[in-house]
């Protein structure tokens, strides 16, 4: 009947209404969503360019850290804690002869020495260790097999947690100093023994005198 058409149309009409207006409340929440991710991509991005830009920073000051350490006139290296070679600035490649790619990840103790005859108590790695620093005399072998003797400073370096990371090493080559200091004693040494010898002599002499 007329009356059932109508109602149905009516029904229709009512029901798109509803169905329209849950489209509009989901459009509504699709774009609610879709601004709160845009401003959550562009909060993370801003946070990715500071991480870029503060990693940058960091890796621009390790390189100008590590060029005033190729600058330094001392034999610098750092060590892993088992004494594996990690880091070899110019002039220990100068003062050694091996250049940074030819040392790296070599243990000093089977490159560095002739014969490693440390005591539990002077060894400067198990000393570094356990007490954070070690310093003393320390006689090192060169890439062309020549000895040299080195004032050696040993410092335990540690993470942002305190626990131990490496150990810096700083090496200055005194065989020259040494070799010179030998000469200096060895010619006083010789005075002295003169200056006796003619004592002697001058004793002798004056208990000869009267025969």
């Amino acid at each position: 009947s007329r009356q059932q058409v109508l109602n149905f149309f009516v029904s229709t009409y009512e029901s798109m209404i509803e169905k329209n207006a849950e489209l509009m409340n989901a459009r509504d929440e699709l774009r609610s969503f879709s601004e709160r991710l845009e401003i959550k991509v562009e909060e993370r991005t801003h946070s990715l360019k500071e991480e870029i830009k503060e990693r940058q920073r960091g890796e621009e000051q390790i390189r100008d850290q590590a060029a005033l350490l190729d600058k330094a006139q001392d034999a610098i290296a750092v060590h892993d804690l088992e004494g594996n070679i990690v880091y070899w600035n110019k002039s220990a490649a100068k003062m050694y002869g091996w250049d940074a790619e030819e040392i790296f990840g070599k243990n000093a103790s089977e490159v560095l020495y002739k014969q490693v005859s440390f005591s539990q108590a002077s060894n400067p790695l198990k000393v570094a260790l356990e007490k954070g620093e070690w310093s003393g005399e320390l006689k090192k072998t060169t890439k062309d097999g020549n000895e040299i003797t080195v004032q050696s400073r040993w410092t335990l370096v540690r993470d942002n947690d305190s626990q131990p990371k490496s150990l810096l090493v700083i090496n200055s080559d005194i065989t020259e100093k040494k070799r010179l200091e030998a000469q200096v004693f060895r010619t006083q040494r010789m005075e002295s023994i003169g200056t006796l010898a003619g004592g002697i002599a001058h004793d002798l002499n004056n208990v000869l005198s009267p025969i």
